[in-house]
């Protein structure tokens, strides 16, 4: 496992790390799951997630809220 910025990480790959609860909170949670997209926003750096063991939940997460900036690829 190794850590790396939002912008080298690829499609398809398995990435995990923390995030603010909500977006905006100061309570971290894990999140775990595979690459469908990234790409670059009026905000920075994104990446889109898709969760779970099912792969029900899929979420949008912007590198500048990521506490270390980097993410785990597994």
């Amino acid at each position: 496992m190794r850590k790396k910025s939002i912008a080298s990480v690829k499609v398809g790959q398995v990435v995990s790390g923390l995030y603010p609860k909500h977006g905006t909170r100061n309570i971290l949670r894990r999140f775990s799951g595979k690459v469908l997209k990234k790409g670059r926003a009026v905000n920075g750096h994104y990446i889109t997630v898709q969760e779970g063991a099912d792969g029900q939940k899929i979420r949008s997460l912007l590198a500048n809220k990521i506490p270390t900036g980097k993410v785990t690829v597994q």
